[in-house]
């Protein structure tokens, strides 16, 4: 009987991958770029670092937009002077999230924030006025 449950438990931990403390995220070199990334635009964001968000973005960036609600398509020039003048508009801004899951492909490709941020975490600035 002893052996049985220890080869139950051998099977269970040949099984087990390594986790990101605190999270159900899987502790691989690619998920701690990924989180690295939002951290850094988390702080970006939260300064209200226009250019430090660019530098988070690839030069043939783009965005199609939502034309349901008025959003013009977004390339990454376009980009940057939306991100100023929004930015200079925000006297103060924190981002609270949380990063449940991460999935990757071969192809690099990343949700809008603004979406997933919408969905996952909670967004708060404070405008002048």
């Amino acid at each position: 009987m002893r052996s049985i449950a220890l080869l139950a438990c051998l099977a269970a931990a040949a099984c087990s991958h390594a986790m990101l403390p605190g999270t159900n995220i899987r502790d691989t070199p690619q998920n701690r770029a990924v989180l690295d990334v939002f951290g850094r635009y988390k702080q970006a964001l939260e300064a209200r670092d226009a250019g430090a968000i660019l530098a988070l973005t690839t030069p043939d960036y783009t965005d199609a937009g939502d034309p349901a609600r008025g959003i013009s398509p977004t390339d990454h020039q376009r980009l940057e002077q939306r991100l100023k003048g929004d930015l200079s508009k925000v006297t103060g801004l924190r981002l609270e999230a949380t990063v449940k899951d991460i999935s990757t492909t071969s192809r690099c490709s990343a949700t809008p924030w603004r979406r997933r941020a919408a969905r996952s975490g909670r967004a708060r600035a404070t405008t002048p006025g």
